[in-house]
């Protein structure tokens, strides 16, 4: 098993090295509906066609694939040749990223959720002391949240082990940035006994794509920003988004 296991990998990475060869633009892809959707190995969502339509603008071509976020961070500090969608920008992650012109300024939505019936426990942010909040490794909430050392938190790598930390009784709240993806999945493990608490943080922000800071797609980044500039002040972003039936500027997330 450790040889076929070993074989796979192999074949993972040389499948990656020849894609990076023959591609200008290698983008990770991760489930943030509505904007970005990952079912059955299909990408789609407004996200993916701005940065296909920005790529072709370019003359680029472009691969998509799929990548927890952690490993995207990780990627991206490795000064590796790809981008990554709707990234949050922050003093820490601009000393490793370059951040492109945002697509749009979104109102961005931080909720807590919880076990069905404990929903009036989490009325306020002081509500969170004394609980153990379960967040996901890499994430940005929100400033308060984030340095608040009084806060215990259990951090994993992605949604699904999240989910099933809730659905065990092993964390009090789950800290969600994206409900759509979240509820997503809690369906997907068929966690039905949670809700969302009335206590939760809206705050605004840009919407970036990132690419590894001094990384090998530097040289690229005043073409991107030229056409990403030009696709926002033409309406061509809200034209796409709007093919989702969404609004760029107000996902409800």
């Amino acid at each position: 098993m450790k040889h076929v296991f070993g074989a796979l990998i192999a074949g993972l990475l040389l499948s990656a090295s020849a894609t990076a060869q023959t591609t200008d633009l290698i983008a990770h892809a991760r489930p943030r509906p509505p904007e970005l959707n990952v079912e059955n190995d299909t990408i789609s969502g407004p996200l993916k066609d701005v940065l296909d339509e920005a790529a072709r603008t370019t003359g680029l071509t472009m691969s998509w694939i799929v990548v927890p976020f952690p490993r995207s961070v990780k990627t991206l500090q490795d000064k590796e040749p790809v981008i990554v969608p709707r990234v949050i920008k922050t003093a820490e992650r601009e000393q490793f990223m370059t951040f492109l012109t945002p697509i749009a300024e979104q109102k961005r939505h931080v909720y807590f959720i919880v076990a069905k019936g404990n929903e009036s426990k989490i009325s306020n942010y002081d509500s969170l002391h004394g609980l153990t909040v379960g967040t996901k490794r890499g994430t940005v909430y929100f400033d308060k949240f984030d340095s608040d050392t009084s806060i215990k938190k259990e951090a994993v790598a992605d949604d699904n082990a999240l989910c099933k930390m809730l659905q065990a009784g092993h964390i009090d709240v789950l800290a969600s940035i994206d409900l759509p993806s979240t509820e997503y999945m809690m369906k997907t493990i068929g966690y039905t006994n949670f809700a969302v608490a009335p206590y939760h943080e809206d705050f605004t922000s840009g919407n970036y794509f990132a690419i590894a800071k001094d990384g090998p797609l530097q040289s690229k980044v005043e073409k991107l920003n030229a056409v990403l500039k030009d696709m926002v002040s033409t309406g061509k972003i809200e034209a796409i988004y709007r093919k989702y039936k969404l609004d760029p500027s107000d996902i409800k997330e």
